[in-house]
Formats: C-alpha cells, sequence, structure tokens
C-alpha cells in the first residue's frame, strides 16, 4: 500500500510526506494537525479506541476528523446475523477487518464531538456494504468544544 500511495502522491504532483508509524502510538507532537481523514481504516486496527484517541491527541483543538468507514448493519436483521457469522473468516482474510464495529461510538467516546453523519448501505457489497461518513471535532476532557 505504501509503494501504491507514494507512487500516484508523485504522479500527481502534489507535494507529500510520508511517515511510517504506528496508529496506537503517532509519531507526532500533540496538537499537531488541523484535520485528520480517516477512510476504510477503523475496521482493522487492533483497537480503534486507542487509534481515535491518539488521533484526538495529534489533532489541533477544534481540529476536524473527517471520516468514511463500514460499520455493522444498524438493524437487527438477516444482513447483521451475516456479518456477526462471517467476521472471522473476514478478519483472517482481510487483514483482521471487522464487520459489527460501531465506529461513531468509538468516535464519540475518544474526545470527539460528531458535527455531522451520514449512513448508507451500498448494497451491491453485501456484509460490507454499511457505511458511515461524517466529522466530528475535537472537544477537551470535560466533553465541552474547545472552539
Amino acid at each position: 500500500m505504501e509503494d501504491f500511495a507514494e507512487k500516484n502522491a508523485r504522479i500527481s504532483g502534489v507535494p507529500f510526506h510520508f511517515v511510517l508509524g504506528d496508529v496506537g502510538k503517532l509519531p507526532f507532537p500533540d496538537d499537531s494537525f488541523d484535520a485528520i481523514v480517516s477512510t476504510l481504516v477503523l475496521c482493522s486496527v487492533p483497537n480503534p479506541n486507542v487509534a481515535l484517541k491518539e488521533a484526538c491527541r495529534v489533532l489541533k483543538p477544534g481540529g476536524i476528523f473527517f471520516y468514511w468507514e463500514h460499520v455493522r448493519s444498524p438493524d437487527n436483521n438477516l444482513l447483521r446475523l451475516q456479518q456477526r457469522f462471517l467476521e472471522p473468516a473476514q478478519q483472517l482474510l482481510a487483514d483482521g477487518c471487522h464487520l459489527t464495529r460501531e465506529t461513531e461510538s468509538y468516535i464519540m467516546s475518544s474526545g470527539f464531538q460528531v458535527l455531522s453523519s451520514t449512513r448508507y448501505n451500498f448494497k451491491p457489497l453485501g456484509v460490507i456494504g454499511p457505511h458511515i461518513a461524517g466529522l466530528a471535532e475535537r472537544i477537551n476532557v470535560e466533553g465541552t468544544k474547545l472552539s
């Protein structure tokens, strides 16, 4: 994935600086970034709470966290049952990907206030069809907005 990203960054002409690191211990000081983008990441990290708390740590006060993730089906239906049944195989075959994570709950409990959020289902994708997209703002420890 790193080679793919670097190659496409060079082709685009947009200046990029790649840094490899552990999502649970990011190699950046506190309050480093104005915004963070997470796309289809939180399903496969070992501990989404740790990853999100690290994102919150390196995000500046009032900074924005943009996310687009596949999630557990919101309804207790056949799709959710299929997700639970297939999750062990999905984790094995798809780099630890969890089909049944409640990603927005993790976001809200990790130092962020959700400002907007949309759920939708890409039905052709089957068990990975349910998605959520949104943006959240970093809040302080007491839960009050910083901006």
